[in-house]
């Protein structure tokens, strides 16, 4: 089933925090009750990637074709999972949102120089 988002930028801005609005569009989740509202529940695709990020902590789908599972819960302002297949350490993201796609941006940390980002649609 495709699931189209159609609340206006507006509305889901005003959930969504206080932070400004971005000069690319997205908007910051700071809460867990945005990231349930906008992203819990939806399929989310990124080039041969599609996944759902349930209710019930639990990630399932398929990452370039393969089985992806894992679990994730929320901290603070920030979305942190662990992927089990295929295996992945525990990892925190913070999320933007611009109404009809989430970006997640993993934390710098481990020696890594800069944000990494991946874009997923909602479908």
């Amino acid at each position: 089933m495709k699931i189209k988002f159609t609340l206006p930028l507006l509305a889901a801005l005003a959930v969504v925090g206080t932070q400004a609005l971005a000069a690319n569009g997205y908007s910051q989740i700071t809460n867990a009750e945005a990231f349930n509202q906008f992203v819990v529940g939806n399929t989310l695709s990124r080039n041969n990637s599609s996944f759902v990020i349930e209710a019930d902590g639990t990630i399932s789908g398929t990452y370039a074709g393969r089985t992806m599972e894992g679990t994730w819960e929320w901290v603070g302002d920030a979305f942190c999972r662990t992927l089990t297949t295929p295996r992945r350490g525990y990892n925190c993201q913070m999320v933007q949102y611009d109404g009809e796609a989430a970006r997640f941006m993993r934390y710098p940390g481990n020696g890594m120089p800069m944000v990494q980002e991946a874009i997923a649609r909602r479908r």
